[in-house]
């Protein structure tokens, strides 16, 4: 698919968990099986590690099909992640975030968005690779769009969220190479759910 602005995904759902590793985190997306039942809803989903620990993204339709998803499946998941994995490893300082939602502008897609769709059952993480590289998510204050008006060479996607933080950019991009500016953190997870990307 060619690039592609849109306004269709409004609402960007972000969980940190401090402290976490990421063999347990990776457990535990593999017990959503997105492989099998992607969300309703959900366009992308997004793991990346922070220097705090784990941070988690997924940009929905709305918050509606988020929460729906959260009290049908996402509740479940959970509970039977830490009967059988036990609690997730946290920073015993840190506080017990829920997750944060912010609104969504400008999100831009580009064709190598499909190279991410319907990946199969990421059980161990390694799909991540699909592209032969590492990809990267670059956090910035808002400026200038232009990514908005071409897509660059190795942007996956990009958006705009507006918060009680104020305005953030963030794009994802193919390689660290490609990124410029702002917060860049290493990607281990990234998936898009195919029939979203089909509108």
């Amino acid at each position: 698919m060619p690039a592609k602005a849109t306004d269709r995904f409004g609402t960007a759902v972000t969980f940190e968990m401090p402290g976490a590793t990421w063999d347990y985190v990776n457990e535990l997306h593999a017990q959503y099986r997105f492989h099998e039942n992607w969300p309703n809803g959900m366009l992308c989903h997004i793991t990346g590690e922070v220097d705090e620990g784990i941070r988690s993204i997924g940009l929905w339709r709305n918050r509606e099909l988020e929460q729906e998803y959260f009290r049908r499946v996402a509740v479940e998941v959970i509970t039977d992640s830490i009967r059988d994995l036990g609690p997730p490893p946290v920073d015993a300082e840190a506080e017990n975030f829920e997750p944060r939602a912010a609104s969504v502008s400008g999100v831009l897609l580009t064709e190598l968005c499909t190279a991410f769709a319907d990946i199969g059952e990421d059980s161990d993480g390694r799909a991540i690779n699909a592209l032969g590289t590492e990809p990267v998510i670059a956090t910035l204050p808002c400026g200038d769009a232009d990514y908005l008006d071409h897509a660059p060479e190795g942007l996956i996607i990009a958006w705009t969220t507006e918060g009680p933080d104020g305005c953030s950019q963030h794009q994802v991009w193919a390689a660290s190479e490609h990124a410029s500016g702002g917060e860049i953190h290493p990607l281990r997870r990234i998936s898009f759910g195919l029939s979203e990307l089909m509108f």
